[in-house]
């Protein structure tokens, strides 16, 4: 390709845009579009030829001037002089990838490309992410650009719960919010399941999602419907009679009221006690101090538990340190069994005292946190400072401390 060395300068709105001149027509006609062409003329008494650009045609390509001529009816932008290729800056962020689309090529970093080549740009998130929007979607290259986005933001995923009857389905995101119905959730969260039942029921299982886990998308957590809790009443014949019938055993839901009542007793013969076969006891902490009950020897329960007419305790109160634990109310024994539901308490715990007895001596004087006296009393654990202030002529000679 031949250019000549004199060029056609077109000045518009102060703008300067210089068109080549080439030797043959062929070498101007433009190569790259449909229906390109060329425009002969004389620049110092040379002929030459000039690139023709339809004006409804490429019109962003960077190499048309702002200068129209018609040429056989049809309208054309004198061809310009531009540059041999310009770089591309990509500049990438985090949980998405731009990449870019040109002369047949995909980039995903920096790159260059010839002066007034196409391109597209697409944004793919990361899975459970949104795109954020580009800078650029399209357009040809006229000069040095640079392609970025917006931030991708983290997808929303709703979480459904279904709890099932008599329970709560309880599910905790991250360690720190918990929700007991629907609620949406950030993907990459982590997450907890409880199934917590009402009193009298069996908790139900996981029938759809898992215990525990990572948020990828929108989840159901789905659980069976608790089973009432279901008791075996063993009756000790004979002449018991239970809700009217004579029963050796039988099964109660939870809360079923039962009525037991004797007949046939011989004459002078009375009923002394009725005992069930497990209970209910209930604990009641208070401050400084903690009740503690040993079951059957191994099993230690601080809150309210279930024992039966045949399990053996053992009640336990251990004080802070710095008080005297309370004593049990309620006439319950410290040890035992249980044959019917019972609350164990204690009176509160009483701050431990210490005595401090002095000795004045003669000649001077003992003082207790500046205070001169026979008998102090002080809270286990208190700070106390003592000083000993000899008469006029003498010293301290030594000072003699006993524990009791």
């Amino acid at each position: 390709m031949a250019e000549l060395i004199n060029k056609l300068n077109i000045k518009y709105n102060n703008i300067i845009d210089e068109c080549v001149c080439y030797t043959t027509s062929d070498e101007a006609t433009p190569k790259t579009i449909s229906n390109g062409s060329f425009w002969k003329i004389k620049n110092n008494n040379t002929i030459c030829y000039l690139g023709l650009w339809p004006t409804n045609e490429n019109q962003d390509s960077g190499f048309h001037s702002k200068l129209k001529i018609k040429k056989n009816g049809i309208e054309y932008y004198v061809e310009k002089k531009v540059l041999n290729e310009f770089t591309v800056t990509i500049n990438q962020s985090a949980h998405q990838t731009i990449k870019v689309s040109c002369n047949g090529q995909i980039y995903t970093s920096t790159f260059k490309a010839a002066a007034g080549s196409k391109f597209t740009v697409t944004v793919e998130p990361e899975k459970g992410y949104t795109a954020g929007k580009p800078n650029y979607s399209n357009g040809y290259i006229n000069s040095n650009i640079t392609i970025s986005a917006s931030s991708a933001s983290s997808s929303s995923c709703f979480i459904t719960i279904v709890s099932g009857s008599h329970q709560t389905v309880k599910v905790t995101i991250n360690n720190e919010t918990s929700y007991t119905s629907s609620f949406s959730a950030s993907h990459g969260d982590t997450y907890y399941v409880e199934i917590i039942p009402e009193e009298g029921y069996i908790a139900g299982s996981l029938i759809s999602g898992s215990i525990r886990g990572t948020i990828t998308g929108n989840l159901t957590i789905k659980a069976s419907d608790a089973e009432i809790k279901k008791y075996s009443v063993y009756v000790a014949q004979p002449n018991i009679i239970i809700n009217d019938s004579i029963i050796a055993e039988e099964m109660y839901n939870y809360g079923t009221s039962i009525t037991a009542r004797v007949t046939g007793l011989q004459n002078g013969i009375g009923i002394n006690k009725f005992y069930l076969g497990e209970f209910l006891i209930k604990i009641v902490q208070s401050k400084h101090q903690t009740i503690k009950v040993i079951v059957n020897g191994t099993e230690e329960f601080t809150d309210n538990f279930v024992i039966t007419s045949e399990d053996t305790y053992e009640i336990q109160i251990i004080p802070e340190e710095g008080y005297v634990a309370g004593i049990i109310l309620n006439n319950i024994s410290m040890s035992g069994k249980f044959y019917s539901n019972s609350t164990i308490e204690a009176s509160e715990a009483k701050i431990m005292l210490c005595t401090i007895t002095v000795t004045q001596p003669e000649h001077g004087d003992i003082y207790v946190n500046g205070i001169i006296g026979s008998s102090f009393t002080f809270k286990k654990g208190s700070s106390i400072n003592i000083e000993v202030k000899p008469d006029e002529g003498y010293k301290l000679f030594k000072i003699y401390k006993s524990t009791n």
